[in-house]
Formats: C-alpha cells, structure tokens, sequence
C-alpha cells in the first residue's frame, strides 16, 4: 500500500554546505571584486515564485545583474531586471478557487446574496489540474515603496555621504562605535526628502551595525529600507546573517543568530526558494554546533530536515500535476493531489473527487461515499468512516481524523444517548492527538480545531470573550449564540434582536457584550448570566460596526444612517456623535489606547480621529474602492483594511498613509486581524480562504480553503492564540495561530 506520509515526509541527504567556502567566496566576491551580495536586495519581489513546475525546484538562483563603479556597489532595483527567460509568464490559479469578479460596492452592504450549494450538497466534479501553489504563492509589494535610485545617482551620494562622514567613519573602530555611527545615519535618514541620499544614508549605515556585530540594529536598519524601498528583505536578511555567521561572538548571542536564521529558513521555504532556505539552515547548523542549547540543535537539524523534505514534497505533487494534464486517470498521482488537497490545503472539496480515483482502495471507497453525501443521517457513519481509517495500525492516515472530527461536530447537536457519548469520547480523543502532534505544514499554519454550527442562517460576525474561554456569533436570522471553545459545546442562544446581528463585540472587562445589528438597535448583554441590560436606540438605520474602549465603559458604533456614536455602557447614554462621512460607515476602529479613531464606509473614505474630538484629524478620499473593515494592530502602531478591491492593506496611523497592499485573494476581502504578537495580518473574504501575511516581509505565508462559502468575520483570541472564522454557511470555525 502506498503511504500518504510518503507525499509528505522523506528524509533527504544533507547536501554539502561548504559554509567555510561560503564565507571566503562572499569575502573573495565583496572585497576583490567589488560585487556585492547584498545585491538580492533588488531582485526577488518581482519574480513570481509560485509556480512549480516537475522540472522546476524553484531555487531561486536568478539575480539581478551586479552594477558596480570605481569599487561601489550599487544595487539594482526590481525594475530594472530583465525578466528570466524561465520565469513563468504568470502565477497559476488558486486550486479550486471560484473567481468572483464584484466591482466595489457603492450601496450598503448586501449580506443576503447566496452563493451556489456547497459541494457537500451537489457532489462534487475533479478540478482541472493546475500545479500547486505553495502557501506563499504571492508576494505583496507594499505600494508606498519607491524603487531604488539609478546606479549613478547611488554612487555620486555614497560618495557625498562618506565624505560628509569620513572623520566619524575613520574613528569608528570599536563595534560599540560602529553601533552608534550607525545609528546616527539611520536618523539622519529620516530627515532627507531626495530619495537617493536618503538610500545612501541607510545602506552606509548597515555597513556599520554589520561591522558592529548588532544583528537586531542591523536588521532594524534593513527593515526601514525594505519599507522604503523596493528590495527583498527576506534575501537581505540572508546576506546579514552570512556576514554575522563568523563574527558574532559564542554564546547566547550565536545561539540567538542560529535562532533568527532558523525563522529566516522557514520563510525562504514559504516562498520556495529552498536552495537559499538550505543554505542559511547550514550557517544555522554551524553556529549551533557547540551551543549548550541542545534544544536548539535539535531545532536545526529538525528543521533541515523538514527542508528537505518539503522540497521533494513539491516536486512529488509537481510531478502529479503534470502526470494528471495528459493522463488524468493517473492512479497513483490522483492519490498525491488529492492527498496535497486534502491534508496540505484543506481543500476537501476538490481533494476528495482525487481520492476517489486514487490507488489506495480504503481511501477510495470512503473518498466516493463522502463525495455521494445526501441524506441527513449519513453524517455519523462518515464520521465513523474516516475515524476508523485515521485508528486503523498506519499511523501515517491519522490525520484522516480531521474528517471525521468534521462530521463528528457536524452531526453531534442531532444525537443523544450514547451515540452523543461515542462522538464526545472520539473527539476529545482527536482533540488530543491533535495537541500531541504538528499537522504538516510549512512555516507559520493554522492548525483547524472544531466547528461549531448555528442555530440556522448566516453566521456574519464572531467575537471571542477577553480571557478566550467563550466565542460569540451573531446570525442573519437575529440569533446569537455563546459556545464554551475548550469543548464546543453551547452556553447561551439569545433572542432579542428582530433581524440580522451585523457585530458583536465583548468588553475588555468581560462583564458585557454589545451586539447591534439591521434592526438599528444596540443591545448590552450580562455576561454573568447571559441577560440583556440594555437597548441603546439612536441610528436611524442598521448599525454595522461595535467596538468598547479599552476601559470598557465607552460603546463606539458605526451605521448606515453615517454617523459614528460613542456610548455610556453603565447607562447607555449617548455621549458623543461624529458625522463627517457622506455614505453609510462600514466600521469603526478604535486604537489599543483607545486615544485614536478610523472609519470607513460606503464614500470610499478612510478618516482619522482624535477621540475626544468631534472634528477629523486626517482624511483620506476617493481611495477608488470601498473598504470593508478596520483592525488597528495590538501596538497600535498599523491599521489593516479589508477591502472590495480583493486586497487587504497596511495603513500608517500617524501619517494616514498606506505603507503595503497584500494582493492574492480572488474575491473580496471582507475582514482583517493581526495575531497577537502582530507579527502577522490575517485577511479572508469570498473567495472562502484564510490567509495569513509576515508583515515584515509583505509575503502570504500560509492559506487554507477553510469554509465552503463566503467568510464574513474574523475574530482573535490573545489569550489563547485561538482564530475564528464566520461563514455564510452557517457555521464559526476555531483554529490555532501559530505562536
């Protein structure tokens, strides 16, 4: 029998690294020849590296031409490469993605259009073979980004600014006065308006925190030229950690290097480019031999390992592809897609229909019996199907047990008696398999949880309890229901509200939950015992938006009638009315101070708010499309849009300007949220996927097709690090962020 493990995990050999030859070629190459590795800086972004083609590893091996004049290396800017004559003309579609082409929205809302049944409910054909697309399949370009100066313009104000500069440059012989040389360039920078000084400034400044051995001033001072310019900072990042490998002293200081290189490895595998993720684990590798962390070690070769591994992963499925184009009956290869689809993608909808015509016979049967679903009662014993095969003695197929967990959920507030018992006692079993175990997945994941189904209707907005133990969603048909996320099981249906439930927000307290909706009313709800407190009356039309300040006694709300309304929520009172938009508002966001304001809404304008102030800060207008929602990060120092236009953006709170623009999704972006370390921004919308972005790379890094129609909310957990997701299909989704 041929083990689906064997798609997944295969060992491979570790290639010879050569790190010491590494480190003399970058020095031979820098210092005798004048080219400057750092020269990837300028050329990956504007590579698609998506696509995986059977003959095409992607090791991203293609560099930007090398401009060098009188011993000055300059760096070349993205568009200044000539494309590859390998390169792929564009990036292949999402596998089994629905494109839904919506132009932006000048009215409210409609959250009452339906989508076609889900596959669940028709059956299910096989998709066309399109090749796989890795969970970084796109990269985002942040559009405030400028391209680097031309080559001349580099040299004449390197030249100025090392002038300018020679006594401190020539004093400087200690790393502490390195470090502070640097940092006095870095500032400098920030006062200079003509782009080429201003790149010169920063580039003569991380040429110093490198020789100062300050990885993390190092890195910051890359960052800010990353964020200004359009260069890759995942490969500069690569070049640093070369630079540091051999100078950075043993000790906590190495063993914290080997760390960063670690995470830098993940990401390079998240956009493919394995050949550079291999080489900078190696450095990782040298630099933890001898370290006291045998943890670290560990991690190392884990990750080399994983590596590897993936590496052939997507050559193998690379492989079925491209056997599928000409024989599409293929079994064996309908067997690796639809395990890819399936366990890697989550897309069970088009991975079963593979499975089905695949060459492992239990797999098949159960695929076709799952993909025949009609009845209501066929719930269980699919259930009992997939559980049975992810128990059986391959512990290669346990995670087949995600299946069965779905129906499980799915079925389970049908049952009672001991077939209620059965399910209970399956799932905590799956539920503790899945804590013991790391579902494969390249670089930062979700790992799916439970579902947990409605009442009846749409779920449009979920909401998670301050200490994570409790999430909330509002329904189309008024309903709003409170589960216990631990164990999924239900707490609380409440029934107040006379039509759609549009949010739902809980106290930073805890002690209160406000949730509004198309009846234009606000109801405050006892969380103690789940009772309503009090109707707060005063939109003259649906109120679409509900946020707490962070002390929790103020109640901000956003409506169609386009006004933003501030509330007592001991009395409900209204204290305050702003009225600067001219449409409908789609949402109000309030920073983590609680000092500062952001709205938007149906006039396609973003607007800034002192909040004890009832005039606008700032406005942006006629952005040319209509943004959904708001999400100030947990620092407060970015704010994210969802936007019609199937973007989700990055914004600038302090200059109302859009520092980068995360494109991939196929539909509309309908909500937006950061993970807790606001390291990453999570985006989702119609096109039913989940995807997350490193914000300091501007890449996706991980997707997942996570509902089978629309998906209208996002909520986040800090507490627990716990996501959820809520869908036209009537059901809120729980997973884990990876910490």
């Amino acid at each position: 029998m041929t083990h689906p493990r064997g798609a997944f995990v295969e060992l491979a050999k570790i290639v010879g690294g050569g790190i010491v030859g590494i480190a003399l070629a970058t020095c031979l190459l820098w210092y005798g020849f004048g080219v400057d590795v750092l020269d990837v800086f300028s050329q990956a972004e504007s590579r698609q590296i998506n696509k995986l083609a059977p003959t095409n590893t992607r090791s991203a091996g293609r560099r930007a031409p090398l401009i060098t004049r009188g011993g000055e290396v300059l760096f070349v800017s993205d568009n200044s490469q000539a494309p590859s004559k390998d390169a792929p003309d564009s990036a292949p579609p999402k596998i089994g993605a629905k494109a839904i082409h919506d132009e932006p929205s000048t009215d409210e809302p409609n959250l009452d259009e339906q989508n076609p049944p889900s596959p669940d409910e028709q059956g299910r054909t096989a998709p066309e073979p399109t090749a796989p697309t890795p969970p970084a399949a796109q990269t985002a370009r942040p559009a405030a980004r400028v391209s680097l100066p031309p080559a001349d313009l580099q040299t004449t104000a390197s030249a100025r600014v090392r002038e300018l500069f020679r006594k401190e440059l020539g004093a400087a012989k200690s790393r502490a006065e390195h470090a502070q040389l640097a940092r006095t360039l870095a500032e400098h920078s920030t006062s200079v308006q003509e782009t080429a000084d201003k790149y010169a400034l920063l580039r003569v400044a991380y040429d110093e925190a490198v020789q100062s051995a300050d990885y993390e001033l190092a890195r910051s001072i890359l960052d800010s030229i990353a964020k200004q310019f359009d260069v890759d900072a995942l490969n500069a990042r690569r070049h640093l950690i070369s630079e540091l490998a051999n100078t950075t002293r043993p000790g906590p200081e190495r063993a914290q290097l080997a760390t960063e290189a670690v995470a830098l490895a993940n990401q390079l595998g998240q956009r493919n480019e394995y050949e550079e993720a291999l080489q900078v684990i190696d450095l990782a590798m040298t630099m933890a031999t001898g370290s006291e962390a045998a943890s670290l070690r560990r991690t190392v070769l884990e990750t080399r390992t994983r590596l590897a591994s993936e590496l052939k992963f997507w050559q193998r499925v690379a492989q079925a592809v491209e056997t599928l184009r000409n024989d599409p009956n293929s079994k064996d290869a309908c067997l690796t897609y639809g395990l890819y689809l399936c366990l890697n993608q989550n897309d069970w909808a088009n991975g079963l229909p593979q499975l089905a015509k695949g060459s492992q016979e239990q797999l098949k049967a159960a695929a076709k019996k799952d993909i025949s679903f009609r009845a209501s009662g066929d719930e269980l014993t699919l259930g009992d199907i997939w559980y049975d095969i992810g128990a059986g003695e391959d512990a290669d197929l346990r995670p087949f047990w995600k299946r069965a967990a779905y129906w499980y959920e799915r079925v389970s507030p049908a049952v009672n008696g001991l077939e209620r018992i059965k399910i209970n006692k399956r799932l905590r079993e799956i539920a503790d398999w899945q804590r013991t175990t790391k579902d494969w997945q390249p670089g930062p994941a979700l790992h799916y949880r439970r579902t947990l189904t409605g009442s009846g209707g749409e779920i449009w907005t979920t909401a998670f309890a301050p200490d994570g133990q409790h999430v909330a969603a509002g329904a189309s048909n008024g309903m709003i229901q409170i589960w216990e996320v631990e164990t999924g099981a239900p707490v609380a249906t409440l029934k107040k509200h006379t039509s759609g439930v549009r949010c739902v927000a809980f106290s930073p307290d805890g002690q209160t939950l406000a949730s509004a909706g198309w009846d234009s009313t606000i109801r405050l709800w006892n969380t103690r015992n789940w009772r309503e407190r009090l109707v707060l009356a005063g939109h003259s039309g649906k109120v679409h938006s509900v946020e707490f300040a962070p002390d929790s006694e103020t109640l901000w709300s956003a409506g169609a009638d386009g006004t933003i309304r501030a509330w007592s929520a001991r009395t409900g009172r209204e204290v305050k009315k702003l009225e600067a938009h001219t449409a409908f508002v789609n949402y109000v966001a309030i920073s983590p101070d609680g000092k500062a304001l952001a709205s938007t809404g149906g006039d396609r304008k973003l607007i800034y708010w002192d909040a004890q102030s009832p005039q606008p800060r700032s406005t942006l207008s006629d952005l040319g499309y209509e943004i959904r929602a708001l999400r100030f990060a947990p620092k407060g120092n970015l704010l994210a849009s969802a936007n019609l236009d199937n973007t989700a953006r990055l914004w600038d709170p302090a200059t109302g300007t859009c520092v980068g623009t995360m494109s991939g999704h196929a539909a509309r972006v309908e909500s937006v949220a950061f993970s807790p370390d606001g390291k990453l921004l999570i985006s989702t919308g119609d096109d039913q996927s989940i995807r997350l972005w490193d914000i300091a790379s501007a890449s996706e890094v991980f997707r997942v097709t996570a509902h089978e129609k629309r998906i209208f909310s996002l909520a986040v957990a800090p507490a627990t690090s716990m996501l959820a997701s809520a869908s036209q299909d009537g059901t809120v989704k729980l997973w884990s962020l990876p910490r």
